[in-house]
């Protein structure tokens, strides 16, 4: 069996859920790729903040449900970038690690 984890104040969408949560035969959850827009889905301001607001998407998601980073197995990133813009930006992403 599996459930839709959808965290408060996340727009709805009827194409795809943030999560998936399978009940067996292991409690496993699938987190759908988190973007980076804050509340309201504007999209933050630069590549740092972008990043931010993806990985606190990604943590709303766990925390709904009951879950934490402690569990991930398996997370993969990605970031488009222009190559004029990705120096600039190098500092910001390195930040938020």
């Amino acid at each position: 069996m599996s459930r839709a984890i959808i965290p408060p104040g996340f727009p709805p969408n009827p194409f795809l859920s943030p999560g998936t949560l399978v009940e067996s035969p292991s409690r496993t959850l699938y987190v759908s790729g988190q973007v980076g827009v804050g509340p309201g889905g504007k999209p933050a301001e630069g590549i740092g903040a972008q990043a931010s607001a993806a990985i606190g998407n990604l943590n709303a998601v766990l925390a709904a449900a009951g879950m934490s980073t402690a569990g991930i197995s398996s997370c993969a990133a990605a970031a488009l970038v222009s190559r004029k813009r990705l120096s600039r930006n190098s500092l910001a992403l390195s930040r938020i690690g």
